[in-house]
């Protein structure tokens, strides 16, 4: 379908505008013969040969031509519409509308509030001294027709309502010399608004634009219809629509390439709550749409057709910003307390088109609440599914994994049958340290996610642990499904010691509760620097602790040497006879690159502490009957020299056998009748 023709006219190579002049009975006569040319040229739009001096405007067999002609700027190129004009875009920065060559569309999507300007190149001056800058009379047009995603033709070839620029006139003149090949240059453009400020222009317009020349031949004016449509989308709406007058049209099917619904979970069992997550697709990328406001509406009936619960829940969108690519909400699980219930829902959204806005509604959406069902095989790795971050779990007894220090591991229970609910979970795990050949077990109870997810974290560990769990699962009937034997490890401490630099120091704490016998967790260690440009602060967590990276537990941190340290413990479960709050011990010492020393270093009415290598032993809970062994000079609150001896790698190559070390302690005790307080 054409655009209706209108009249423009050109002057012929050669002459030179300039301000009209009066004219007399003989170009008055003369004139008289170029308007009835013009009527018979409107009538038949037929072309005359040009003169040698004349531009030779685009012929039938011209049009549609789509050779690369020069380029007009760095990075841009002319696409011709004949032998002898192009057009190119004036600013390599701006959205480049025009296609690739040959083709006749781009994907493009222009913001509608920016201005788009283009060049007409030509081989001709395709100006003469009457043209007129806008009408019929006009040598350049920019013609454009427009439909809006609602499908209504907004500047429509059909009514007449084809778009011109802007302003007084359609067209400017361009720079000069800028190619041999194309020596006049023209421009044109899309000018986002009208003097008054109304868009000229809005999101998702379908655009279909062409060049129109009027050419002056001798005095003989003709018509010249660019037979090339260009078409281009503006950006800011969905990038389908439902109405079948737009051109990117899906009826129905629309609302899916425009929005993306997912469900979780997809079969709920009895009392789940489901989220329903709403997001934008990889097509509204192509016009930058987001979601702008976004609403689910829900309808749950009973196995036999009752009417249960009806609502609507609108997505949440965050309101400091100008739409969202994703939103979700949670149906509550007063939709899911009956079995065989039906639940419906389908999700209405907008775009952020500021004029609109533009609307798709989904296909409707269901489920069927399940009942919780039973484990079917009665065996763990066939009932339930175990995952682990950040490694998979791996059975006891194969090679464990290494996990780093200080990073926590979550596990991830899921049923094997979506029908399938878990009733309850837990993990049960134990540490065993190397070091000091101790255990220590927990038992961890996994939070429901819903009816068939269940997850929990084994916190961080410190270095040198062999972590062991077990994954236990009971289901509505009661049945027990028992994982097998899971393992991980943390690098050794050997490891890690000899990468201490020779500058620097780093040491262990253990916390041990002689009345409890067991290697104390939750105790808090901090370890201050004299100066006070050094303070760390982590919890024992099986008795043992160490200076750590700031906000990472278990991380180490490798402190100055040489430097003096006060070193505070406090276990709150430390209560002793007549107090009220548990009482921290501190020790002050200089920690020299290497520490091997052995000894005790303070005793008080309820503790002890003790050195061996690069760790430090605090044994809380025992009577006052006195020191069996002397403590270095100074004891608690003064500076201990502790001087070098082995070192740090030796340390970490013998491993100190600080539980032999430990029990040789206790042997002399009881060899001496100290009444230990059990």
């Amino acid at each position: 379908m054409r655009p209706p023709v209108t009249t423009r006219v050109e002057r012929s190579r050669g002459e030179r505008a300039g301000p009209s002049r009066r004219l007399g009975g003989r170009h008055r006569e003369a004139l008289s013969a170029v308007l009835a040319a013009v009527v018979v040229l409107l009538l038949c739009f037929t072309t005359a040969t040009p003169s040698a001096a004349a531009e030779p405007a685009a012929s039938a067999a011209d049009s549609g031509a789509h050779a690369l002609a020069g380029p007009a700027v760095a990075g841009s190129y002319c696409y011709s519409i004949n032998s002898s004009i192009c057009v190119s875009m004036v600013n390599s920065t701006e959205s480049d509308i025009i296609p690739s060559p040959g083709g006749h569309s781009t994907s493009v999507t222009p913001n509608p509030s920016d201005n788009l300007a283009l060049y007409v190149e030509s081989k001709y001056d395709l100006v003469w001294p009457t043209a007129h800058g806008t009408g019929p009379l006009s040598p350049i047009a920019l013609n454009v027709t427009a439909i809006l995603w609602n499908g209504v033709p907004y500047y429509s070839m059909n009514d007449s309502s084809v778009w011109h620029p802007s302003g007084s006139t359609w067209w400017g003149y361009g720079p000069t010399g800028q190619n041999t090949t194309y020596p006049y240059w023209y421009t044109i453009n899309f000018t986002a608004r009208a003097a008054s400020g109304i868009p000229n222009f809005y999101p998702g317009m379908a655009i279909t634009w062409w060049v129109y020349i009027v050419s002056n031949t001798s005095g003989v004016v003709r018509h010249l219809e660019n037979l090339t449509y260009f078409h281009f989308t503006y950006g800011g709406a969905w990038p389908v629509s439902p109405y079948s007058a737009y051109p990117d049209h899906a009826g129905a099917a629309a609302a899916l390439e425009d929005v993306s619904v997912a469900q979780q979970p997809l079969v709920p069992n009895f009392n789940d709550t489901v989220k329903i997550f709403l997001s934008t697709t990889p097509r509204d990328l192509e016009t930058g749409a987001l979601i702008g406001a976004a609403y689910v509406d829900v309808t749950e009936t009973a196995p036999d057709g009752a009417l249960l619960n009806q609502g609507t829940w609108a997505f949440p969108i965050n309101s400091s910003k100008i739409g969202t690519p994703e939103s979700n909400i949670t149906l509550p699980a007063s939709y899911s307390q009956v079995a065989g219930a039906l639940v419906q829902y389908r999700v209405t959204a907008s775009d952020t088109n500021p004029y609109g806005p533009d609307t798709v509604q989904t296909p409707s959406f269901n489920y069927t609440v399940n009942g919780n069902g039973t484990f079917k095989a009665h065996s763990f790795v066939n009932d339930l599914v175990l995952t682990g971050t950040p490694q998979v779990p791996q059975f006891a007894g194969r090679a464990p994994p290494e996990i780093p220090e200080g990073q926590p591991v979550h596990l991830l229970l899921a049923s094997a049958s979506a029908g399938t609910a878990i009733l309850a979970a837990e993990v049960d795990y134990s540490l065993n340290y190397g070091a000091l050949g101790e255990n220590s077990s927990y038992v961890l109870p996994m939070t429901r996610l819903n009816s068939t997810h269940f997850d929990g974290t084994i916190p961080a560990m410190p270095l040198n642990v062999t972590v062991t769990y077990t994954v236990v699962a009971w289901d509505f009937a009661q049945d027990k499904d028992l994982s097998p034997m899971y393992e991980y490890t943390t690098p050794g401490i050997a490891t890690t010691l000899l990468t201490v630099p020779s500058n620097s120091t780093f040491f262990l704490t253990y916390v041990y509760d002689i009345g409890t016998s067991t290697w104390v967790s939750g105790a808090t260690v901090q370890v201050r620097g004299v100066s006070g440009y050094i303070h760390t602060w982590s919890q024992t967590l099986g008795g043992v602790a160490y200076p750590n990276a700031s906000g990472r537990a278990f991380v180490p941190l490798f402190l100055p040497a040489g430097a003096t340290y006060h070193i505070y413990v406090n276990d709150s479960t430390f209560l002793p006879a007549g107090a009220t709050a548990a009482p921290s011990v501190e020790i002050t010492v200089t920690m020299a690159h290497d520490m091997t020393t052995n000894g005790v270093l303070a005793v008080g009415a309820y503790y002890e502490v003790a050195e061996s290598g690069n760790a430090f032993y605090f044994w809380l809970n025992q009577t006052a009957a006195g020191p069996t062994y002397s403590s270095p000079p100074g004891g608690i609150g003064s500076s201990t020299s502790l001087l070098a001896a082995v070192g740090l790698g030796a340390f970490a190559l013998v491993c100190i056998p600080t539980l032999l070390w430990w029990r040789e302690i206790r042997r002399q005790r009881e060899s001496e009748e100290r009444r230990i307080v059990l």
